[in-house]
Formats: structure tokens, sequence, C-alpha cells
């Protein structure tokens, strides 16, 4: 019987070796393709949606999956081509210095970092722009400069470099927010957690 035992333990240990290095030597399957002249200072992905940063122009290269071809392109059939472009203003304006050098996206809700940008206060303080999937098109909604302090005065600082990163997840109409400066506070750094309440093809708004 003890013999039996350790036959069938060797035959079980002999058969998850086998099907461990057959999973480690699998290769993966991958289908290339290449997009050319769109920065790459920052990628995102969510669903059929793609999106690249490109600080040199201050913009974002929007492109659509096409599950037919399993190629990116425009949506309608023309791969490689992009499917729009957001570009808020040129890089010379400082309201939009950057833009682009941060993306995350989730279920119809887009946030890009422009972390050099500045309405007004110090330089380079930073401004996070939220857009919205409407009708096919991403729509600007609205912008944020900067946490706020307890009196709601925007904290504005010298070269804080609000959305040098930013990271995004939905939860139901509910998209929770985390947003790097590491320039706050004279080179701390800050990691603001925030939530932004949206419905899916309608603006949404900050609770």
């Amino acid at each position: 019987m003890n013999i039996l035992f350790k036959q069938w333990i060797k035959l079980i240990l002999s058969l998850l070796i086998l099907s461990i290095t057959g999973i480690s030597r699998a290769a993966p399957v991958i289908a290339e393709q290449i997009l050319l002249a769109n920065g790459g200072d920052s990628v995102a992905i969510s669903e059929e949606w793609g999106f690249v940063g490109d600080t040199d122009e201050c913009e974002v290269a929007v492109y659509k999956y096409d599950y037919s071809t399993n190629l990116w392109g425009d949506g309608a059939g023309n791969a490689g081509d992009k499917h729009s472009t957001i570009d808020e203003g040129p890089c010379t304006n400082a309201k939009f210095r950057s833009f682009g050098a941060s993306v995350s996206t989730t279920k119809g809700l887009l946030v890009v970092g422009a972390p050099e940008a500045k309405d007004t206060g110090g330089a380079f303080h930073g401004k996070i722009f939220f857009y919205n999937l409407i009708s096919d098109a991403w729509v600007l909604n609205t912008t944020a400069g900067s946490p706020e302090d307890p009196a709601g005065t925007p904290d504005l600082q010298n070269d804080a470099l609000f959305g040098f990163v930013v990271s995004i997840r939905s939860e139901g109409n509910v998209a929770l927010m985390l947003i790097g400066s590491p320039g706050y506070d004279v080179g701390g750094g800050m990691l603001m957690l925030g939530r932004f309440i949206f419905i899916p093809g309608i603006s949404p708004t900050a609770p």
C-alpha cells in the first residue's frame, strides 16, 4: 500500500511539473501595430479607447480599437488613423503647458494632466482636465488647478506640478481618483485622493 501510494504521489508531482513547465514556456500572442508621431509621453486604455499624450504638441491622440481587424484606428475602418485629437490650446499658452503629460481613463471619463500649466498664481502649479464621452466624442467638462485649503481657496504653489501623474477608476457613477503633485510643499510631494460623480454620456460634476 505504501509503495502504491508513493507511486501515485510521484505521478501527481510529475503531472504538476509538466503543467507548470508548459505554462511557463507558452509564448504570448502579440498582434503588433506601430503608431507613429504620437509623442508617447503617457498612455491609457479603457474598453475600446486608447489615448497617447504628447507634451511637445500639448495634445492627446485618441484611437478606437476595431475588434473585427484587431487593430487601432479611427473607428471607421481606417487602421492607424487617429479617431480624434484633444487639443485645448498651444503650448505657448501657460494654461495648457505640458498638457498630456499624464492620462487616465475609465468607462466614459478621461483625465489629462498638465503639471506645468497655470491659470493664475505660481509658476507650474499644474492642472488636470476632465473629459466625458458624449456621442463618440470626448468633450471637456471641467478643470481643476490644485486642492483647496479648508477655506475653499485653491492652494496654488510654485512648482507643485499638480497632475504629474493621474489615475482613476470607476465605481458605478463615481470615479475614484489619485493625483500626484511631486513638487507640492517645496518638493515634499502630495498625493490627492478624490472622487468625481458622473453619468456616462452626461457632463460630470464634482461633489
